[in-house]
């Protein structure tokens, strides 16, 4: 098929042979087949600006991004806030906006798209205590994003982040033995996986216990 400009330099040579020619019959034939390219060239026209438009407003497909979920976060704590930090090697180097965090009363996620081809998210559901959503924010740190809970009691420490963790703490005692060597062995379990503070307070109900049983052989 003949290109516009092709059509446009036919139009300029039939016109060309249209004015030397001399005849009727010949500028009659000259003439119809001027006016047929015009034509066909006007409709090449019109059927090319259709389709650059509907090129332009056809919607361009983005390429989809694999998304790394992440599982493993630090954490700690003020009287106001719960600290959530969350490591993503050259997380710094991105544009703000490519990072983003959502909060409701008890949940949070923070998504950060585009980081070397891929995205990541981080989703934290039933905290351990309530959360201000209006008041949580996020910051960018070096290779760290770090998500601020803000304490819906303010001053009120959480032992743990979620409730999930705490459930998964609390020692479980073994029905299948003695009730007094069940026992034992969960405060064992508590003291080995226990802080300082647990370590004492069980080393000394320990003591107390031994004492009165002592006092009780006598």
């Amino acid at each position: 098929m003949a290109s516009v400009e092709e059509l446009k330099q036919d139009c300029l040579e039939i016109e060309k042979l249209l004015n030397s020619a001399v005849r009727p019959k010949v500028k009659e034939l000259l003439a119809n087949n001027l006016k047929t390219l015009r034509l066909q060239c006007v409709q090449l026209e019109q059927k090319l600006l259709k389709e650059t438009k509907k090129s332009d407003d056809e919607p361009k497909k983005a390429k989809k991004r694999p998304v790394s979920q992440i599982s493993t976060y630090g954490w700690d704590q003020s009287e106001k806030f719960m600290k959530i930090y969350v490591t993503v090697q050259g997380v710094h180097t991105l544009d703000k906006n490519n990072v983003s965090s959502q909060f409701t009363p008890n949940s949070t996620k923070m998504i950060v798209e585009n980081l070397n081809d891929k995205d990541f998210s981080l989703s934290i559901v039933n905290l351990n205590k309530n959360i201000d959503e209006t008041a949580s924010y996020h910051k960018i740190k070096t290779d760290m994003v770090v998500l601020f809970l803000k304490k819906k009691e303010i001053g009120v420490t959480w032992p743990y982040v979620t409730q999930k963790d705490q459930e998964k703490s609390v020692p479980k005692m073994d029905e299948s033995k003695d009730p007094g060597e069940s026992m034992m062995s969960m405060l064992q379990n508590m003291y080995e996986s226990g802080d300082d503070e647990m370590k004492r307070t069980i080393a000394k109900a320990w003591s107390e216990s031994r004492d009165k049983k002592a006092d009780m052989d006598i």
